[in-house]
């Protein structure tokens, strides 16, 4: 694609959402295609992977694939910034940017909405924790430029937008401090009926990108001491993520009541969803997380921090337990929640219909006729 690319389009669509990848199966990539299938609207993306697609069940062509861009930082995600800044759209009565460099789309893409997961973490929040595990001085340095440097650029472009929205109150929070805008908050959609309740097993299950502000190391150490429960951990990382080849080190050594299963098709999750006893979930100040909705909608309880959106999503002591984020506080609650796993079904199931999807497209669909 050339500096002044410009797509001229034929459709008869009048959304237009700017999406930073398609290659990994994540919650922002489920927010997407929902958002796609209930508005007819087409997306923009680089990386677009045929599998994740098919996984996520969008029609092939109703993408513009933007070409393959790696994401190791810094020079990745500056290429990604480079390139959502220059190309064009015309033709469309709206665009929905949605990810972190999408974003510098809305300088020639209005009207535009950001549907923003949060600020982008290492610039803002996690910024000293990331520089901190960079493994030498050179590194922790170059962190530090392009983090704060890149988030100049970030706060720039985030003023090219009309609206708003965001998927937490946890998230719209981050927003006020760093880019000191309001937001909306719409909850992000769950097809609950998707998901269904066959037995409580004998496993417990983990579902997360494997990466260091997920900490599974969490969820290992508690069950090192656990020998008696399972662990299946669900979930991998970008296959052009390279950086992580050093954290994923921290697995090679695993209990032997610890399996990493890594991405796996979406029905053999659900039937996990559907036979596990249930689900651990750890990660730091977490922006919204759709793991915790899903598996209350699968009617299991959720062991997790009490940090972020999760105490959005999880009513402590009624659909799970939200607890510090140490091993033996994970392993008290476990062992609570196996002497009678069942007992939490009914109230899951109740909580996780506040997040579905029909509830989500309805909101949506009132802000897209606002901007009218």
């Amino acid at each position: 694609m050339n500096k002044n690319s410009e797509i001229l389009v034929n459709s008869d669509s009048q959304l237009l959402i700017f999406h930073d990848s398609l290659d990994v199966l994540g919650g922002g990539e489920k927010v997407v295609a929902t958002i796609a299938k209930a508005f007819d609207a087409r997306i923009a993306a680089a990386n677009v992977d045929a599998e994740v697609i098919r996984e996520l069940g969008i029609e092939h062509d109703s993408i513009y694939d933007l070409g393959r861009i790696d994401d190791r930082a810094p020079i990745g995600p500056i290429k990604s910034s480079f390139l959502f800044r220059r190309v064009r759209f015309p033709g469309f009565d709206k665009y929905l940017l949605s990810g972190f460099w999408s974003l510098y789309a809305a300088y020639r893409h209005k009207p535009s909405i950001c549907y923003c997961y949060t600020p982008r973490r290492d610039f803002y929040d996690l910024k000293s924790f990331n520089i901190a595990r960079q493994s030498n001085l050179a590194k922790k340095a170059v962190a530090w430029s392009w983090t704060t440097a890149h988030s100049y650029f970030d706060r720039r472009a985030i003023r090219q937008v009309s609206k708003i929205l965001t998927l937490s109150r946890t998230v719209q929070k981050r927003i006020a401090l760093y880019y000191n805008r309001d937001s909306t908050v719409i909850y992000p959609p769950v097809p609950t009926d998707r998901y269904y309740t066959k037995a409580f097993g004998d496993f417990w299950l983990s579902v997360n990108r494997l990466y260091p502000e997920k900490r599974v190391e969490l969820q290992i150490e508690a069950f090192k001491s656990l020998p008696d429960e399972d662990l299946l951990i669900v979930g991998g990382y970008a296959r052009r993520d390279k950086g992580l080849v050093a954290y994923h080190k921290l697995f090679a050594d695993l209990p032997p009541n610890v399996q990493i299963l890594g991405t796996i098709p979406q029905e053999r999750l659900l039937e996990l969803y559907a036979t596990c006893k249930g689900v651990v979930y750890t990660p730091i100040d977490e922006d919204f997380g759709l793991v915790p909705v899903e598996a209350q909608a699968s009617g299991k309880a959720v062991v997790g921090v009490n940090e972020g959106a999760l105490r959005e999503t999880v009513i402590d002591g009624v659909t799970g337990f939200l607890v510090d984020p140490h091993p033996e506080s994970l392993k008290k609650a476990l062992q609570c929640v196996s002497e009678e796993p069942q007992r939490y079904e009914k109230a899951c199931k109740k909580n996780a219909n506040k997040f579905d999807e029909h509830v989500f497209i309805e909101r949506m669909r009132r802000i897209l006729c606002e901007e009218e």
